[in-house]
């Protein structure tokens, strides 16, 4: 298995968005009611930096004072590959948050997708599910700050063009989500 996911590929943050749902992209301005967006330098492409100390937050659909423990539910992202190459996901693995236990994601889905613009990938119909369960962090037990889950497997041959990963569950009461990494595995088609 070969890493899927580089700093080079299209990234958006989403919040508000469930399974085979539509796509709603969290908006650039701090403070939108209707999708919180991240502080300064917490945006989504540092999920893909390769630094466990840099951390994506995602508040999703109230604002940062609000607090509860599905405030991360619904919230995400969608990642297209640049080289706009098929590739099957076989196994995943999330990076905790620098602080905040609570704010850990427990439980995602990942789907897939056979389009590669934003267009279509904006539409609930261009995604099946590849995947729903735990996200390899512990569960119970903080494992600590600015570490790796445990690799977790797939089975799936589909390949996909794109991927839309979604929060299901975090764990525990807090304003937000947050992860500082996560990395697909697999292989590419052709």
């Amino acid at each position: 298995m070969v890493p899927l996911l580089t700093l080079f590929d299209s990234i958006v943050a989403l919040c508000n968005t469930v399974p085979r749902g539509n796509s709603i992209q969290n908006p650039i301005d701090i403070g939108s009611e209707a999708c919180q967006s991240p502080h300064s330098g917490q945006i989504v492409r540092v999920i893909l930096d390769g630094n466990l100390k840099s951390v994506h937050v995602n508040f999703g659909y109230y604002n940062e004072d609000v607090q509860l423990e599905m405030k991360g539910m619904g919230t995400g992202f969608i990642v297209v590959s640049r080289s706009g190459r098929f590739s099957v996901i076989r196994a995943f693995q999330f990076g905790t948050g620098p602080d905040r236990p609570n704010r850990d994601p427990i439980t995602i889905t990942i789907e897939g997708s056979q389009f590669n613009n934003m267009a279509d990938l904006q539409m609930g119909s261009s995604w099946n599910l590849v995947y729903y369960g735990w996200t390899g962090i512990n569960m119970t037990n903080d494992p600590g700050r600015s570490v790796y889950g445990h690799l977790q497997t797939i089975v799936n041959t589909c390949p996909y063009k794109a991927y839309r990963v979604l929060i299901a569950s975090q764990r525990g009461v807090d304003n937000s989500v947050q992860y500082s990494e996560v990395q697909f595995f697999g292989y590419f088609v052709n």
